[in-house]
């Protein structure tokens, strides 16, 4: 966003001017890139325990990181690997929702993209004096 606008504002309080939402545009599109980054990682380690791997194919391995705390004061790193900790019966069903999350996740940024580039057309429309793109035509003078 602009110096006195934080990145990490909700959509509809981003800056509306021209700038801004080429830099919203740009923030929404890295977020549709790690979704598709994580969608795609997950979709490869399902295939690989689930034996769907296609030929040619590099099998993939998950780690997954987060804090943890005995005390609920003190966090420290939790490291799983997927193949070593979990019941390979039992890999699927933790992966799929996981993936699903990262579809549901891409959904939501292309959305937020196509509107906020509809947006943008509209307001790059009127600035250079044409009326928005879905505007319907006046009605002829009787």
């Amino acid at each position: 966003m602009t110096a006195d606008s934080p990145p990490d504002l909700p959509p509809e309080e981003r800056p509306r001017d021209i700038a801004g939402m080429l830099e919203g545009l740009n923030v929404t599109f890295n977020e549709l890139e790690r979704f598709c980054a994580g969608y795609n990682t997950l979709s490869r380690v399902y295939q690989t325990v689930t034996g769907q791997l296609p030929h040619g194919q590099r099998p993939k391995g998950l780690m997954l990181t987060f804090k943890g705390s005995v005390d609920d004061t003190h966090a420290i790193d939790v490291v799983i690997d997927l193949q070593k900790h979990v019941d390979p019966q039992y890999a699927p069903s933790v992966i799929a929702p996981l993936a699903n999350g990262q579809a549901h996740g891409m959904l939501a940024a292309v959305t937020r993209l196509i509107a906020d580039a509809v947006e943008l057309r509209d307001q790059i429309r009127v600035a250079l004096g044409l009326p928005p793109e879905d505007a319907k035509p006046a009605d002829p003078p009787a």
